[in-house]
């Protein structure tokens, strides 16, 4: 194993075959996300039933699971402006 201590450049010839596998790594990653936002949805959902039956602590989850979805699509906007 190598441990580098200093910010070193690193150069990568740009092939097809690079290009490819880099859109794919980014498609998978786009994808994890899409379904992390659809499991934060679900979850929401998910609350609001139990929020009818005991609306004690309902609403702080709710902002948690809302502040977690928009932190989630703020990161999947990044990967296709960038």
């Amino acid at each position: 194993m190598l441990t580098i201590t200093r910010p070193v450049l690193v150069k990568v010839r740009v092939t097809d075959s690079y290009k490819r596998a880099l859109v794919q790594e980014l498609q998978q990653s786009a994808g994890k996300l899409e379904l992390e936002i659809q499991q934060l949805d679900f979850q929401a959902k998910k609350l609001l039933e139990i929020a009818k039956k005991n609306p004690a602590g309902a609403e702080a989850a709710r902002v948690q699971l809302e502040q977690e979805k928009h932190r989630r699509l703020d990161l999947e906007q990044s990967f296709w402006i960038e």
